[in-house]
């Protein structure tokens, strides 16, 4: 496995959207010599600003700061997944509750006739 910098990292991932260090400083929100002095490891960005330059560069955060196993794919099939399991998952939570509901139903209804 090949070692790589933070600043090589940054380069290789806006290379790769075809993104110039000004598109890039325009979509974080910075300005182009900011990106320069990153790619150049002359300065660190802060990790608001590398979570959204992930984001921008679609690779994962943790690719952007540590390199290595995590290196930048297309995100795009792991947030599908990601989506996927947690709309499962709330819709287990929203078979529960109507279930959970229905006893409550039940149980008031019996209290009601129990009352009568």
């Amino acid at each position: 496995m090949e070692y790589t910098n933070l600043g090589t990292r940054i380069r290789k991932a806006r290379e790769k959207q075809a993104l110039t260090q000004s598109q890039l400083a325009n979509r974080i929100g910075v300005k182009r010599n900011t990106i320069e002095r990153w790619e150049n490891e002359q300065s660190v960005p802060r990790i608001n600003k590398l979570a959204t330059m992930a984001g921008v560069l679609d690779v994962p955060l943790l690719w952007l700061l540590a390199g290595g196993d995590f290196a930048p794919t297309t995100t795009e099939h792991s947030t599908d997944a990601i989506i996927e399991q947690k709309l499962q998952l709330a819709n287990q939570h929203l078979e529960q509750l109507t279930q959970l509901l229905n006893e409550i139903k039940i149980l008031v209804k019996k209290q009601a006739d129990f009352t009568d």
